[in-house]
């Protein structure tokens, strides 16, 4: 296979970047990585970031670092930059780009002449409103996403040829079904209003007991959201019920010490939390969005996302279980998740994209 540049605004952010460092990891020395970092989020992934290009040493990173109060379009001009010296110097063939940051580039790699892959990680519904974006991407060759619901979202309403390529998930963790009452969870998400952690501080305040915890897991992108969800806390007094752990990069040592996982989204991709519950056997509590629905499971424990007694009767409902029940439920996840998304499937997946670009 021909060099394949892919483009990320980040290294380490959230789920999209995680599948991307697994083809990385898996291709190796066919990648080429042009990174656009912003200096505020240095502190937080700095030494894991580096460790893993350490590892990943035949891949060759291209990096530029951009105030993150910079304009979008003077962070477009530097990473332009960036890329076209990539280009020049080792000649990939391919490009993979995802996100709003990578669609305003799209124009820029066709000039190149580059095989250009565009890898919609939500749910199709943002490129659709936006006329200029969906002008952007009927210029690509090819168009993946994570959910069957972006896909159907694109083919029906934008007429777009889509291909399906799940998230993949690495199978290196015991399954040990989380049984007993679920009073501990964890949201492991960024700290984002579209992630919706309020719901779950306003499902603490309307529970009468005293033992329920929330912990957040994950960087926040939004000083006043993050501001809100504290107000909320120290004004009903939920500080001994919730902790702010802020990037965790041993997801091991997360999972360790929590009885379930709230997802409580205004919108997903394919989240790889669900993925990685379900390969540890952790139950978890989703809003009711189609992205986040796509099993009978997910369905039966599932919320509206602006109704937090809703959440807090599913709780109650998986409590009320007999451990024979949970136990059934957690296999019937684990079974799901180990055979349809592996990481070797979604590889290939993309390996048989780009070789249509060799041609």
């Amino acid at each position: 296979m021909n060099r394949t540049l892919i483009i990320m605004p980040e290294l380490f952010w959230g789920g999209a970047e995680k599948q991307f460092r697994y083809l990385i990891s898996e291709l190796k020395e066919d990648i080429i990585v042009c990174i656009s970092h912003s200096y505020s989020r240095e502190s937080d992934y700095g030494d894991i970031e580096r460790q893993y290009i350490a590892e990943n040493n035949k891949t060759l990173f291209f990096q530029v670092q951009v105030l993150e109060k910079s304009g979008k379009l003077k962070r477009i001009i530097k990473l332009c930059h960036l890329i076209t010296k990539a280009i020049k110097k080792y000649h990939p063939s391919s490009v993979i780009v995802y996100d709003s940051f990578g669609v305003n580039l799209i124009p820029y790699l066709k000039l190149h002449k580059l095989f250009v892959i565009y890898s919609e990680r939500n749910s199709g519904e943002g490129l659709i409103q936006n006329k200029r974006w969906l002008s952007f991407i009927k210029m690509v060759d090819c168009i993946s996403t994570n959910s069957s619901y972006a896909a159907k979202t694109l083919e029906t309403k934008a007429n777009l040829k889509v291909n399906l390529i799940k998230n993949g998930i690495i199978d290196r963790h015991n399954f040990k079904p989380h049984l007993g009452k679920a009073n501990i969870f964890l949201i492991p998400a960024r700290i984002s209003r579209v992630k919706n952690q309020l719901l779950a501080l306003k499902m603490l305040f309307l529970d009468n007991s005293s033992e329920k915890r929330v912990k957040f897991a994950g960087v926040s992108e939004d000083e006043n959201y993050i501001e809100e969800l504290t107000n909320y806390v120290n004004d009903n007094h939920l500080s001994e019920k919730v902790d702010f752990l802020g990037y965790c990069d041993n997801s091991e040592k997360l999972y360790k010490n929590i009885d379930a996982v709230i997802l409580p989204s205004l919108e997903e991709g394919t989240s790889n939390v669900i993925l990685e519950c379900f390969l540890r056997g952790i139950p978890i509590f989703v809003s009711s969005i189609e992205m986040n629905t796509f099993t009978k499971n997910l369905r039966t424990f599932s919320f509206d996302p602006n109704d937090e007694r809703q959440l807090l009767g599913v709780i109650e409902s998986w409590n009320q279980l007999s451990d024979e029940d949970k136990i059934r439920i957690l296999n019937e996840n684990y079974q799901y998740v180990v055979s349809e998304h592996s990481v070797s499937k979604m590889v290939d997946s993309y390996v048989n994209l780009l070789r249509q670009g060799e041609k």
